[in-house]
């Protein structure tokens, strides 16, 4: 009996034992699985994060790159506003600057003609004035013959043939 009960003792020492180590496997198999569980998590997690920071780059990408389009289409219109607005001052210049130059030629017009005027003027002026004198010196030819014609002595006539008209 003594065998029977060693035997039996054994037995469940071994079946511990088994029992021990079947346990220890399921708990070492439980704790593998959970670390690959653990690393397949890990692992859809990196995926999904890099999936999620590519996606975020892509989009910052999208995003930097209308904005850029959008100040380059910004910058385009103000720099056809700049252009149209020098064209339009520069077309004010030159019209200001015909405009200016008509007025300094006509002022030269004036001028030139203000003086053939005045020209014009002191030749009609000279050639009264030389009408006059030729039509003195008429009257006193004329004036000196009539005295002379009545008798008159030259001596009483003398300051009058002197007289000159200027």
């Amino acid at each position: 009996m003594k065998d029977k009960q060693s035997e039996l003792d054994e037995l469940r020492a071994k079946r511990a034992q088994e029992e021990a180590e079947r346990q220890y496997r399921r708990k070492e198999e439980a704790a593998a699985q959970r670390m690959a569980s653990i690393n397949v998590s890990l692992s859809e997690a990196r995926v999904a994060q890099k999936l999620e920071k590519e996606r975020r780059l892509m989009e910052n990408a999208l995003n930097e790159k209308a904005e850029f389009s959008r100040i380059l289409k910004v910058q385009k219109e103000y720099e056809a506003i700049e252009a149209a607005d020098r064209a339009k001052r520069a077309e004010a210049q030159h019209e200001f600057n015909l405009d200016l130059q008509a007025q300094i030629q006509m002022n030269a017009e004036i001028r030139k003609q203000m003086r053939m005027d005045f020209l014009t003027d002191g030749e009609n002026k000279r050639a009264q004035m030389e009408q006059e004198r030729m039509k003195l010196e008429a009257i006193k030819a004329h004036k000196l013959a009539q005295l002379a014609s009545v008798g008159v002595p030259p001596k009483y006539t003398v300051d009058l043939q002197n007289k000159q008209f200027t």
